[in-house]
């Protein structure tokens, strides 16, 4: 998913270069799904970056198709993108399986991918949660959105998107608080938008999102993916099962990241 506005970050952080090759994150991303295995790359893109992502995909990405989808044509017209379950229904036509899902700006670690990998050729027909701890998904610059979960006995039972996430500076535990005052361990299992999903999961969305915009959603309301699976889940639709990743996960959420993003791949993050 590389449609996002980056308002924290300043501008188009699904292009800014981080790799020793200058490659973006969706190409190193993109690199690490093609070694586990997986052949295809579909780019959620938008008009302003869509010939730009398709030119760094041409120049960093190897041994995957890739197929462009623009977000933005496949709702009404607005500014700021509809939302990461938009994001996986704008691809629905494109899908043919069962697929994974990722973000353009998280740098996933190893084994992540290969352990996506595996889920999706394992349990094609079911769903897959790579997890992280929360904590070491947060940025000292700023607060940032998690999906917190609860998981029992391997089993996905909710997910929930958390804004503002980041360490309790009045903890010297440690601990992490949320904007709404919430408290939350620093093992609390994290999404961060690394799923496998079945296309049935797509096509479900799709047809939610008609509904999300007939009750007339305003300027900043998002159709998003944790939600979505929530809902699936809550009516017997989808199992998901978690499997912890190991891997040192680092993001772009403000643009003091990219230090910490670029030193994480020097060291083979």
């Amino acid at each position: 998913m590389a449609a996002g506005l980056g308002t924290r970050f300043g501008g188009p952080k699904q292009l800014e270069p981080v790799g020793p090759n200058d490659e973006p994150i969706f190409a190193i991303t993109a690199a690490a799904a093609a070694r586990a295995g997986i052949k295809r790359l579909i780019l959620v893109t938008r008009a302003e970056v869509e010939e730009r992502l398709l030119a760094a995909a041409d120049t960093h990405v190897s041994g995957m198709e890739v197929v462009s989808v623009r977000q933005d044509l496949a709702g009404p017209p607005r500014t700021r993108p509809w939302g990461t379950a938009h994001a996986v229904a704008a691809c629905a036509d494109v899908l043919d399986g069962p697929f994974g899902v990722a973000n353009g700006d998280d740098l996933y670690g190893n084994p992540s991918l290969s352990l996506l990998a595996d889920a999706l050729g394992d349990r094609p027909d079911e769903g897959t949660l790579v997890s992280f701890e929360l904590a070491g998904t947060l940025s000292p610059h700023g607060g940032v959105s998690r999906g917190i979960c609860d998981v029992v006995d391997g089993t996905l039972t909710s997910v929930v998107e958390t804004h503002g996430l980041k360490a309790d500076p009045n903890d010297a535990e440690g601990g992490v608080v949320d904007d709404s005052g919430g408290r939350y361990r620093n093992d609390t299992p994290a999404s961060m938008n690394l799923w496998g999903l079945p296309r049935r999961a797509a096509l479900n969305m799709a047809e939610r999102f008609q509904r999300f915009l007939a009750d007339d959603p305003g300027p900043d309301d998002e159709f998003l993916l944790p939600t979505e699976i929530a809902h699936m889940m809550s009516r017997g639709a989808l199992r998901v099962g978690v499997v912890p990743s190991s891997g040192r996960w680092t993001g772009l959420t403000h643009r003091d990241d990219l230090p910490a993003v670029r030193a994480a791949l020097r060291e083979g993050g």
